[in-house]
């Protein structure tokens, strides 16, 4: 297993990453694929072609949807006050769960909380940090613990948040005061799950997955940064930002790449493009976003086929349908699949 980049790499890394997603008015979290299951489709049944469905009050940086559940962090873009909005996908009616946070992004949920990351709330930025709040609004937000190295990830599965904990992958149930620590020195940038395991990516050591119930670390792939990452168990799709040169220097790569889930050969789905860093899947097709739009291509590879324009910030999905943010505009916009 190739050892994660030193800091000052990393930290170089992570610079460059803020710079391009604070162009593109977006932060990456997880792909959003939810629980998997299709929700009682009442807000989107309508949308063959994309349709807001939520108002936001500033530009959405982060979405995803569990069940029923859609959360979205979004940043007010002249006054730059960020808010965490929860949108029932049954009914329509929505809250909104903290206001007046400096960048929310990686937003997830479980049948209790909504979790994301930002740097405080009102003045001055202060350092990276888990934040909770419940999702019936019966309290305010929650400062849970520090993260340090950053941007990295939330993800939940089942009840279990996944994320990045001072360089660690550490896990955390609604009932516990701290978060476990699984894996030290992972670096976590981008998290997926499937029935048995948990994936990562982290810059210097490409993509690796652990046991759920533990166990040792499996090496998948060996992208050198991956942005994004998605996985049914069958296959992980993947964002590859670089390539190596045959000098063996890094340079933009701007791939889609598959491996199978258990390791092996990677193979490019989607080359070149402005792709920004967030993916989706299901049975039969990849969703990505691009600097232009939204585009699916079948897992068996093909031509891409373009879905919505505009510069999207982030992508969710459940079995119906595909929900994100446009940096030109703010709100929350669907399409069925």
């Amino acid at each position: 297993m190739m050892r994660p980049v030193g800091f000052s790499s990393r930290r170089s890394v992570t610079a460059m990453r803020i710079a391009g997603l604070a162009l593109l008015a977006c932060s990456v979290g997880h792909a959003g694929c939810g629980d998997g299951a299709a929700p009682a489709v009442v807000i989107c049944s309508d949308a063959l072609t994309p349709k807001r469905i939520a108002d936001t009050a500033g530009i959405v940086h982060a979405i995803d949807v569990r069940g029923t559940t859609l959360l979205a962090a979004s940043v007010e873009p002249v006054a730059q006050d960020g808010e965490i909005l929860l949108f029932d996908l049954a009914t329509g009616a929505a809250r909104t769960l903290a206001t007046s946070r400096h960048s929310p992004y990686a937003v997830s949920a479980n049948s209790r909380f909504a979790y994301w990351l930002d740097s405080g709330a009102g003045g001055a930025p202060e350092p990276l940090a888990l934040m909770r709040a419940p999702l019936d609004a019966s309290a305010g937000p929650e400062l849970f613990s520090p993260v340090t190295y950053g941007p990295t990830d939330t993800m939940v599965d089942g009840e279990t948040l996944f994320f990045g904990h001072e360089g660690a992958l550490a896990a955390l149930t609604s009932d516990a005061g701290v978060p476990a620590d699984i894996v030290p020195e992972a670096y976590p940038l981008n998290l997926a799950s499937d029935a048995d395991n948990i994936y990562w990516t982290a810059c210097g050591s490409g993509v690796q997955r652990i046991g759920k119930g533990g166990g040792s670390v499996q090496q998948v792939g060996d992208a050198y940064c991956a942005m994004a990452l998605t996985t049914d168990g069958a296959d992980v799709f993947l964002l590859d930002g670089f390539t190596m040169t045959s000098s063996g220097e890094y340079v933009g790569g701007n791939q889609i790449r598959r491996v199978p889930a258990s390791g092996g050969t990677e193979s490019a789905v989607v080359t070149g493009g402005t792709i920004v860093a967030s993916l989706a899947m299901d049975d039969r097709n990849v969703y990505y976003a691009t600097g232009d739009g939204l585009y699916r291509i079948s897992r068996a590879g093909g031509d891409p086929e373009p879905l919505a324009a505009g510069m999207i910030t982030d992508l969710a999905a459940d079995g119906a349908c595909l929900y994100w943010g446009d940096s030109t505009q703010t709100g929350v916009f669907a399409l069925r699949k």
